[in-house]
């Protein structure tokens, strides 16, 4: 008769032994080990912070469709010419709005920002991120705009639906 620890031994001996033959007849794990994933990430998440921080410092945007134009230090030929440039739906090119008279308020959910070019009777709206456009827009109309107590009625009221310039009056260069 054997002992209840000759009886142990021999369990964990035969347990063992089934683990090596276990180990020979499964398949190796396919892909990279856990190790290389791991640098691997690592890698990848530190390439990606890289591009995006560059990126971020090479474009400087400051509200939706507006970007500022190269420094005059970065092109020489644009010294003297300072843009700034928002794209405008119904439009085919960009429009040059920096020497536009800017809305200069930020109080309504609709109007996010305003150029007027007095001397073509233009004006871009920039609503909930969309600009569009509106020509023969007289002085007078800008100025409503300006000092309406609520500029989200006074859009609705007074501009959507006139001044489009699909239909009305021509667009500047």
């Amino acid at each position: 008769m054997t002992s209840i620890w000759q009886h142990v031994l021999m369990t964990k001996k035969d347990l063992s032994q089934a683990d090596i033959r276990d180990r020979r007849t499964t398949p190796p794990a396919t892909g990279a080990p856990a190790g290389c994933r791991r640098i691997l990430l690592i890698v990848l998440v530190g390439f990606a912070l890289t591009v995006a921080s560059c990126a971020s410092a090479d474009t400087e945007v400051s509200s939706p469709n507006r970007t500022q134009a190269a420094s005059p230090e970065d092109t020489p030929a644009l010294a003297d010419v300072r843009a700034e440039w928002v794209t405008v739906k119904y439009r085919d090119t960009p429009a040059n709005v920096a020497e536009f008279a800017e809305l200069g308020r930020n109080d309504s959910s609709l109007v996010i920002d305003a150029w007027y070019d007095a001397s073509n009777d233009y004006m871009v709206i920039s609503l909930t991120g969309t600009n569009y456009h509106y020509c023969a827009f007289p002085t007078s109309a800008w100025d409503d705009l300006r000092s309406a107590s609520s500029m989200r009625s006074h859009y609705h009221d007074h501009i959507k639906g006139n001044y489009d310039c699909r239909y009305v009056g021509t667009v500047p260069e």
